[in-house]
């Protein structure tokens, strides 16, 4: 009966570790043999094992004697912390002299800011009337009027000043203009400028297709205009198939082109300008003024047959007929001039 007693009074003892037990195991997550348990541990709950479960209502144990309390402390909830709010110091008060301080600084930047804003707009206006171009020299032009250069030139928002135009020219010439090479600019002073125009060495010009297609001294085609350029004579008699820009002109004897050039320069030295300029089969050449056709034969004598042009061409004013320096040299002591009837 004792035994009996006995083994009472240690059952609620044995609950007791069993449930403390069956609690770590759940919140470790795993059984006794190791592997996990089907029972999440958030699912168990110290409650649950607490010694409180095994006992009765009154306190008491099934042996009648009064059981003492678990040392177990309960579970204590999760209690959310406020916070408290963020309040915005406030800023400090400026005292007088403070502002007057900051005041001073801002007037100051003002004032600056205003005085460069002067000094830049009176600096403009002194270079635009210091430098303004009152001269401009044009040298070397034919093709274009002294006017038509200086247009040219001077174009733009600041055209007429110096100064600008000294820096836009500097180490630097004006191409791609007709009939021209390049146009260079030297400023002399800050109120005068040399404009020199470097023109393209035309020998002459071919009518073809309603314009006028103009060739060097080689013979390559490097202008097309509609119109006419004084000084440049019309060619004729030449052969070719095609006319192409920036491209020779496809005839038999290319020497032809250099000795067109020379007579078209011989022409200008003594201030004549032929109107045409012919070449037969044999390339003997003949040049046309007004009603006046010279025969001037082959290149031999050349020059010595352009010579006595501006002496005998205002002899034949008004007439009509041919004038023949085939074979002048200058043993020759006269000419003849065969009139048309």
């Amino acid at each position: 009966m004792s035994n009996m007693t006995k083994k009472k009074r240690r059952h609620p003892q044995g609950a007791y570790a069993a449930g403390r037990s069956q609690a770590v195991r759940a919140s470790s997550g795993r059984t006794s043999s190791g592997r996990s348990s089907s029972v999440k541990s958030s699912s168990v709950r110290p409650s649950s094992v607490r010694p409180s479960s095994v006992r009765s209502s009154s306190g008491r144990s099934s042996s009648g004697r009064p059981q003492k309390e678990s040392a177990v402390s309960p579970v204590k909830r999760n209690r959310k912390i406020i916070e408290p709010a963020f309040r915005k110091p406030k800023k400090p008060r400026l005292s007088p002299l403070e502002m007057l301080r900051l005041h001073k600084s801002i007037l100051i930047l003002v004032f600056t800011i205003g005085l460069i804003v002067l000094l830049g707009i009176g600096g403009i206006q002194y270079v635009r009337s210091h430098y303004r171009v009152k001269t401009a020299n044009v040298v070397g032009n034919t093709y274009y009027t002294d006017e038509e250069i200086q247009d040219m030139v001077m174009n733009g928002m600041f055209a007429h000043n110096s100064l600008y135009l000294s820096f836009k020219y500097h180490n630097k010439s004006i191409v791609n203009i007709p009939f021209i090479e390049k146009i260079t600019v030297d400023i002399k002073s800050a109120d005068t400028i040399d404009i020199r125009v470097y023109e393209k060495a035309l020998a002459g010009c071919i009518s073809y297709l309603e314009n006028y297609m103009y060739f060097d001294r080689e013979g390559i085609i490097v202008e097309g205009s509609s119109e006419l350029l004084e000084g440049v004579p019309v060619v004729k008699g030449l052969k070719f198939d095609s006319v192409v820009l920036y491209e020779a002109l496809p005839v038999e004897d290319k020497s032809v082109f250099s000795e067109i050039l020379d007579l078209t320069q011989l022409l200008s030295k003594y201030s004549l300008s032929a109107d045409q300029m012919y070449f037969d089969k044999g390339y003997n050449v003949y040049l046309y003024f007004d009603n006046i056709e010279v025969a001037i034969g082959s290149k031999k004598n050349i020059d010595e047959k352009v010579i006595q042009l501006p002496y005998i061409l205002p002899s034949l004013e008004g007439k009509k007929g041919t004038l023949h320096l085939e074979d002048y040299d200058e043993n020759t002591e006269s000419v003849r001039f065969e009139e048309a009837s």
